[in-house]
């Protein structure tokens, strides 16, 4: 139906197109400022404009720059997957294989720190994610920090049900180095984004 209004060549079908195109000029304006809620939004609406006249090669780019500076954690990452899917012309050969070399140290990363992961499901993503780039991660790392994260849920499981009334016991220890290492990749991203 929208698509029909866009296409009339009527004066109201004009307006509509220039709103219209005003609106997504806007969007990656925004994108642009980093003044986004959902990562995924960005990756959403290139899906959705791919085969459409409105997907302007300014709105790809804006996605992807948008997502370059996202990087600091697995949905993220994803988003990336999800971007280059879509439009693959927007990434060099180069360009993604060095894409694939700051996922693996990402991984390696979140692997050497399993206290920073909140569930089994996460690092299921991030081997997902590894394989769709292309990246090979150690499977023994991925168990290891599979258990590790189990035992934590676990145990955080076990303390609910002990003290009911109180607040969840914490290690602040292992969420200090999680937030240090979140913001380690923070500057590595602002690093890459300003070398860039």
């Amino acid at each position: 139906m929208v698509g029909r209004l866009l296409e009339q060549g009527d004066p109201f079908g004009a307006r509509l197109q220039s709103w219209f195109a005003d609106r997504l000029r806007a969007e990656a304006e925004r994108w642009n400022a980093e003044h986004v809620q959902n990562v995924a939004g960005p990756v959403r609406l290139v899906e959705f404009l791919r085969d459409s006249e409105y997907l302007s090669e300014d709105l790809r780019l804006s996605a992807k720059r948008f997502l370059l500076g996202t990087l600091t954690y697995t949905y993220a990452w994803r988003q990336l997957v999800r971007l280059r899917g879509s439009a693959p012309q927007l990434f060099s050969t180069r360009e993604w294989a060095e894409l694939r070399d700051r996922f693996a140290a990402y991984a390696t990363g979140v692997l050497g720190d399993p206290g920073s992961i909140e569930d089994v499901e996460d690092l299921d993503e991030l081997g997902a994610i590894a394989g769709d780039m292309g990246v090979s991660l150690e499977e023994e790392e991925l168990d290891h920090a599979r258990d590790v994260v189990r035992e934590y849920v676990w145990s955080k499981e076990e303390q609910a049900e002990r003290w009911p009334d109180e607040e969840p016991r914490t290690d602040p220890l292992g969420d200090a180095r999680a937030r240090e290492s979140a913001q380690i990749d923070a500057l590595f991203g602002r690093l890459e984004r300003d070398r860039g």
